[in-house]
């Protein structure tokens, strides 16, 4: 069965057995009920990360690509604790450790190179 949702003033498609891969989230949960006057299932979140959440749903774990940038990642984190999507806060966590890339913070300037500044190197 086909659901639309309206998240964050965005409209999203997909189905059913897809949004409740996972039974026990807050977002299987909200899509059992019924949904408004116009047949859709309002969600309010935010709408880009929910673009991964759903690529995740219909990819799963293995072959889900995270977004490329740290700040993207937490935003997507917050929101997949926010719909109890348990399994991507985890998979996300696991993609996480050992990454030095934090969030907000300016890449360092290589100081061996007086008057050039190298980009930063990640391991």
């Amino acid at each position: 069965q086909r659901v639309e949702l309206n998240v964050g003033g965005r409209r999203f498609n997909s189905f059913r057995h897809v949004l409740s891969k996972y039974p026990s989230s807050e977002l299987a949960s909200w899509i059992s009920g019924w949904p408004d006057e116009n047949g859709s299932y309002f969600i309010d979140r935010d709408p880009q990360s929910f673009v991964f959440v759903l690529s995740f749903l219909h990819d799963g774990p293995e072959r889900f690509m995270p977004p490329e940038h740290a700040r993207d990642r937490v935003s997507l984190r917050r929101e997949a604790t926010q719909l109890g999507i348990q399994e991507l806060v985890l998979l996300l966590d696991r993609k996480s450790a050992g990454q030095p890339e934090a969030v907000g913070v300016p890449p360092r300037a290589d100081l061996s190179s007086p008057g050039r500044l190298e980009p930063p190197t990640y391991v």
